[in-house]
């Protein structure tokens, strides 16, 4: 799984922008934008702090999208 498509599918579930979600993780807006654009993986601290953000367990994070 690549953690910043993730990041970036949750966000837009939440309507929420990278900015907005750099703001309540208190992740670098920079970092997410680096790992968006570049599709690289997001360091697990980073990924708890999103989690926390986007009001969401890790577990939820991880789980694996249901196809529809």
């Amino acid at each position: 799984m690549n953690t910043s498509e993730r990041m970036a599918e949750l966000a837009a579930q939440k309507e929420m922008s990278l900015k907005k979600l750099a703001e309540v993780s208190d992740v670098p807006y920079s970092t997410l934008k680096n790992a968006k654009m570049r599709g690289s993986q997001l360091s697990v601290d980073a990924i708890e702090s999103i989690c926390v953000g986007l009001e969401i367990t890790l577990s939820e994070f991880f789980a694996v999208p249901s196809q529809t």
